[in-house]
């Protein structure tokens, strides 16, 4: 069965063909008990398994952006595509069979997945139709190919007399921005929309022509040889270039804070990658009666929740509320993701939920935090890099630990300033000055550690404690920034019993 699939070099096209190409034609489908099969055949006969067969994917990449020059319209080159990390091996065969999966999963703008037969030119529209016309699925993503989607289902209903004898199913991928201002009461927190009432939806401003290429999709699929089916996704998740991605970038990179425009008090709708393409499979396999449905997880979660989440599972737990016209100023988030994040919408998954497929993130992304980081570091190899500098004194162990250190971007511990630091911040606590972020639960069990490690110096000539300097520096290796880039120890651990300890 050949299927047409739009932008397969996109995170959505490219993980749908994925795993389409690895679905057998039928195995989603509601079996029906065969008694005959469990029965024993009359004189032995054997039972011939009839081979598997797989869906045979074709499809186009994401049309090139276009300039305007002297009223000549000119193609501009594709940016250099982002890459994902290499593929090191570590022995432990389940953490390399995962990191292996993500890296398969990773799009590359521009590049032909192996799985895709075929790429067709879209801008060469007798190619693209008879593409379309030979095949019996066409799955389109109006968000990145609304014109083409648009005029592939005008073509194909004017042809639809041509294969009476052969539907074909066109799923169209839309967005839950055609919803965004459809009017709820906001004030009872019991109100949601639910797929029943995707006649009254109103879009956002900006989205009116995807609700208009909704509504003749689901026309046109009044046709019989058309089985149209509209999926309106919510705010989609993943280890790519998604639209949190510059959250999970800045926190990585310990950014000072996270920001997030706005009061953050929206309700954002979220549905993993993963999940999303399920969800469009099982409308492929089963085409179920209901032609409109929301594709979003079941979570309720604000913006600020998600910020917050985000920051405090990947970078140092702050978030900076900022006027949500300060978005304009960074070039990493474009208009669509400007309102996409700005959208405000109590939704609640209707047929999705009856489906047969195994969620990933039902509950939604701040539940599964901690899943989504590991897929962003496996994906782009942000292993952290541990390293510990040992030699006989004055060989230049300090230097060279600094070379590496700036080398490989990753942190210098000098473990003379991380007892500084640790015991300053002590002192600082036990006399009240307690940072904007910080509490004041552990104030007493702090002056209490302070005394202990004053009488300790004060029996040992001034040297702390090996205990005391083995927790400060295992502090240190905890903290967020050692723990996504890695570290560098000057000299420190001095012997097998202070390593056991450390590392314990």
């Amino acid at each position: 069965m050949r299927v047409f699939i739009s932008c397969v070099d996109s995170a959505f096209g490219h993980n749908i063909s994925r795993l389409l190409s690895q679905t057998a034609i039928g195995s989603r489908k509601e079996q029906e008990e065969d008694n005959e099969a469990e029965e024993p055949r009359e004189g032995g006969a054997e039972i011939t398994l009839k081979p598997k067969e797989y869906y045979s994917i074709i499809g186009t990449f994401v049309p090139q952006p276009k300039l305007i020059e002297d009223g000549v319209v000119v193609e501009r080159p594709y940016l250099p595509p982002t890459l994902p990390g290499p593929m090191h091996e570590t022995g432990d065969k389940k953490k390399d069979s995962i990191r292996r999966e993500s890296i398969d999963k990773f799009a590359v703008l521009g590049k032909k997945p192996l799985w895709v037969k075929e790429i067709i030119k879209s801008d060469d529209r007798e190619c693209l139709m008879e593409a379309l016309l030979q095949s019996d699925i066409i799955v389109y993503d109006l968000v990145q190919s609304l014109d083409e989607a648009t005029w592939a289902i005008e073509m194909l209903s004017d042809n639809a007399d041509n294969f009476l004898d052969s539907p074909k199913t066109f799923v169209a991928i839309s967005t839950i921005m055609t919803w965004a201002k459809t009017k709820i009461d906001l004030d009872d927190p019991d109100a949601f929309l639910t797929e029943d009432d995707y006649r009254r939806r109103k879009a956002h401003p900006n989205f009116k022509a995807h609700v208009a290429a909704e509504k003749l999709i689901i026309k046109c699929g009044k046709k019989s040889a058309l089985r149209n089916y509209v999926i309106s996704s919510g705010l989609v998740y993943h280890s790519q270039e998604s639209i949190f991605h510059y959250l999970l970038k800045a926190a990585w990179h310990n950014s000072d804070e996270l920001i997030c425009y706005g009061d953050g008090t929206n309700i954002v709708p979220t549905i993993h990658l993963d999940d999303l393409c399920n969800i469009v499979v099982e409308v492929i396999e089963t085409t179920p009666e209901t032609k409109y449905l929301l594709a979003v997880d079941e979570s309720k979660n604000t913006w600020m929740e998600i910020c917050k989440t985000i920051s405090e599972a990947l970078g140092n737990g702050k978030i900076k509320k900022v006027s949500k016209e300060f978005a304009f100023l960074n070039k990493n988030i474009p208009q669509s993701h400007y309102d996409m994040l700005l959208v405000n919408l109590r939704l609640e998954p209707g047929h999705v939920k009856d489906m047969s497929f195994e969620w990933r993130s039902e509950s939604g992304l701040i539940e599964n935090i901690s899943q989504l980081i590991q897929e962003y570091k496996d994906a782009r190899g942000l292993s952290p890099l541990k390293i510990v500098v040992h030699g006989p004194p004055a060989c230049g162990k300090t230097y060279f630990a600094k070379k590496i250190a700036d080398y490989y971007e990753i942190h210098f511990i000098e473990v003379q300033k991380v007892i500084h630091d640790a015991v300053n911040r002590l002192e600082r606590r036990a006399a009240g000055r307690l940072n904007p972020e910080e509490n004041d639960d552990d104030i007493e069990s702090d002056r209490e550690l302070l005394e202990e490690i004053r009488e300790s110096a004060s029996k040992n000539n001034g040297r702390y404690a090996d205990e005391h300097i083995i927790t400060f520096v295992r502090d240190k290796l905890k903290s967020m920034p050692c723990r996504n880039q890695g570290y560098i120890l000057d000299s420190f651990p001095t012997n097998i019993e202070e390593a056991r300890e450390l590392f314990k």
